[in-house]
């Protein structure tokens, strides 16, 4: 299956003279990513989520009938390391043509803008959540254990999950970071 979506892209390659091929690799690869964390957080990590949240834990959760019949349990995982895995290899192979076409400063500008404006978004909405948990906790007596400064680090691009003694507010960036790294 994996050949023939590779042959077909290769194809589209030659007639084209795009990376066609690229874009749904790209879009296969968000479809597990996405799967994978729907069940990571939705059933796996249920106890986890209920005690960050202060919610009632699921009663009597499992994974769906036709998840168990025709996937194996570990395959959530797999799909993860593989979409990302996917997206790795796409960047590798798509930055360095990109680099060619423009100058080193015009190549990282378009970057930025091209990352930072929707991972902006997503911080600000992370910051919802996250006076959210506060306005929770702090109704409920508890201690929140994000302070201003870790408030403000999730809008490193995830370069703060590096940085020792602080906590990662938006975990899934550390795939940005890498990026980012590797410009």
């Amino acid at each position: 299956m994996l050949s023939l979506l590779l042959l077909w892209g290769i194809i589209l390659l030659i007639m084209n003279n795009k990376f066609l091929f690229a874009h749904y690799l790209r879009g296969g690869a968000a479809l597990c990513v996405l799967f994978s964390h729907y069940t990571a957080s939705f059933f796996i990590s249920n106890d986890f989520i209920s005690s960050v949240l202060n919610i009632p834990k699921a009663k009597n959760l499992s994974f769906p009938r036709i998840i168990l019949d025709f996937i194996p349990v570990e395959f959530p995982g797999f799909l993860s390391i593989f979409g990302v895995a996917t997206f790795f290899l796409i960047s590798g192979f798509l930055i360095p043509i990109s680099i060619e076409k423009y100058t080193v400063t015009t190549f990282l500008k378009k970057r930025f803008f091209r990352l930072y404006p929707t991972y902006f978004i997503v911080c600000i909405i992370n910051l919802f959540f996250v006076f959210l948990g506060f306005c929770i906790f702090h109704y409920s007596g508890k201690d929140y254990h994000y302070g201003l400064d870790k408030i403000l680090s999730i809008f490193s691009m995830g370069l703060s999950q590096y940085v020792k003694d602080t906590i990662s507010m938006d975990p899934v960036a550390w795939t940005l970071a890498i990026e980012v790294l590797f410009y």
